[in-house]
């Protein structure tokens, strides 16, 4: 069974692993990402076929891992919320 992997993220760093994850063979049910826009949410979804949510908290309760891919300056604020 493939890990259940969250993205907190879904801009081009995020992009650029899911799209290396999906070529080598994990599924893209089994990934998730999340933003706090769906106008960034929607174009990654529509790429990979994976799953995408605005909610940190619900998206990470599942996952077996989580990959924070955001931008230094907001990696505190993502952490604490």
């Amino acid at each position: 069974m493939a890990s259940r992997v969250t993205f907190i993220g879904a801009g081009n760093m995020a992009s650029a692993i899911i799209g290396g994850m999906i070529d080598s063979g994990h599924p893209a049910t089994g990934i998730t990402a999340t933003s706090p826009s769906d106008a960034f949410l929607a174009p990654i979804h529509e790429r990979y076929g994976i799953r995408t949510n605005t909610d940190n908290a619900a998206a990470v309760r599942d996952a077996d891992v989580v990959v924070l891919a955001v931008k230094p300056q907001v990696m505190r604020e993502v952490c604490e919320a």
